[in-house]
């Protein structure tokens, strides 16, 4: 598999595992139309480097927000010693 075919490939695979993510705003915010994404599940969708270089960045910060999101925020230790008292 070509590296582009990798690259492609990882597009599709985040999309199918983010199917209620608004592909419009997705491609906003990767600085990009909406039409960039139109047929990226066809065999011949063929984005230019740039276009997948920027939806490559914009899935990486996104999954990057989604972790932070996912992690537990510590308790202070101010906020544990006013529940102990």
């Amino acid at each position: 598999m070509t590296e582009m075919a990798k690259m492609i490939d990882r597009v599709r695979r985040f999309f199918r595992d983010n199917p209620d993510l608004n592909r419009s705003l997705f491609a906003a915010r990767a600085k990009l139309h909406r039409n960039s994404l139109y047929g990226f599940n066809d065999k011949g969708w063929n984005p230019r480097v740039e276009t997948l270089d920027k939806l490559l960045r914009a899935i990486d910060a996104y999954q990057a927000e989604e972790a932070k999101a996912q992690r537990k925020p510590r308790p202070s230790k101010l906020a544990m010693a006013a529940e102990a008292a």
